[in-house]
C-alpha cells in the first residue's frame, strides 16, 4: 500500500497545476521527473495530484529559471530551504 495522503489539504490534478503554472501537462510531469516537484496519486488512480506546497516551489523554480540560474542550483537552492 501507498504513502496516506492528507486530504485535509487541498490537492490539485495536473490538468488544473498545468493551467495555473501556465505549461503543458508534459511539462510539469517533466518537472516531477527531474525532482523538482512530487506528486501524489489518490488510492489507484492514474491521476497525478499535487498539494500546494509543490505547486508554491514550482512557482519559486520557474522564477529562478527565468533569472537564468541553473537547475542544479535551483536543486541546491531548495534543498537548502527544506
Amino acid at each position: 500500500m501507498g504513502k496516506k495522503i492528507d486530504l485535509s489539504k487541498p490537492m490539485y490534478p495536473i490538468g488544473i497545476v498545468a493551467k495555473r503554472i501556465g505549461v503543458s501537462n508534459q511539462m510539469i510531469r517533466v518537472y516531477e521527473k527531474r525532482g523538482i516537484i512530487k506528486s501524489q496519486r489518490m488510492y489507484k488512480s492514474k491521476v497525478r495530484f499535487y498539494p500546494e506546497k509543490q505547486i508554491a516551489k514550482l512557482l519559486k523554480y520557474r522564477e529562478m529559471r527565468k533569472n537564468g540560474l541553473s537547475l542544479e542550483n535551483i536543486k541546491e537552492i531548495l534543498k537548502e530551504k527544506k
